[in-house]
Parts: C-alpha cells; structure tokens; sequence
C-alpha cells in the first residue's frame, strides 16, 4: 500500500513537473518546449498473460541545435507485477536506462519503444517514460492490460 501510495505521488509529481513547462508561447498556443514525446501508436493496449507488447514513440527536437536527450524508465516508477519486465529499444538494439539519444535540429527520433514482457502473474502494468534535456522534463505513461 505504501509503495502504491509513493508511486502515484511520485508520478503525479512528474507529471506535474513536465505539464509546468509547457506555457503560451505568445500567439495563444502552448510552447511544446525545446522537444516533445510523441506517441507512434496506442499508449494503452491489451494482450494476454506471458507476452510480450511495444509500445512505440518518437522523440522530436524544437530547437534549431542537436540536443542530447535522456529517456528514462525510473525504477521508482514501475507499476507492474512480479515476473513482469521491459526494455528500452530503437529498431536495432536495446538499451540500459537512463540512455542518451542525439537528436539534430528540428529534427525527430522515430521508432523507439518500450517492450513490456508479461508474466502468468497480474491483470495491469504500467511504464513511466521520463525525458530530459536540462532542466526541461517531460513523460509518457503506457499501460498494458492482460485479458
């Protein structure tokens, strides 16, 4: 109960953090900040018990200079059973987290995702995906459900 507790509190801080820079840019829109996740897909999906699903997202650059962006999927934040795991992938390999990806200017990192690997235990897992650049973080929560 209390590490529920701790997680939510943690992922609404995170969360909170992330949607604070996100402010008007001046002509009535919200500034999307030095880079944006965006999600290549479904951030929620449905399988059955001892699968594996990728949840996909691009990481895009609104600045006119590289940036060096980290993605994260904090420990802290895991919110799936035991015998569950995940991975941080690109179409090529597989990576340790915190990871750092360059992303040139204006320019945009597709096809990365997150495996989540089920086991016969637990009816929901979540991932919490952080990225930071500086002091800019934003996030995206991908949720599994098992049928």
């Amino acid at each position: 109960m209390k590490r529920t507790v701790f997680l939510s509190a943690v992922a609404i801080l995170v969360l909170a953090g992330g949607l604070a820079f996100n402010c008007d840019n001046g002509n009535g829109e919200p500034d999307p900040g030095n880079f944006s996740i965006e999600v290549a897909g479904d951030s929620v999906k449905q399988d059955t018990a001892m699968s594996q699903v990728n949840f996909y997202f691009n990481l895009r650059n609104h600045t006119t200079g590289g940036l060096t962006l980290t993605v994260d999927v904090p420990e802290e934040l895991l919110d799936y059973p035991e015998g569950w795991w995940h991975s941080l992938c690109d179409e090529e390999a597989c990576y340790p987290t915190p990871h750092d990806f360059e992303v040139a200017a204006s320019g945009l990192l597709e096809d990365l995702h997150v495996t989540i690997g089920t086991s016969d235990s637990g009816t929901e897992g979540r991932i919490y995906v952080t990225v930071s650049a500086d002091s800019e973080v934003d996030s995206q929560t991908f949720i599994l459900n098992i049928q």
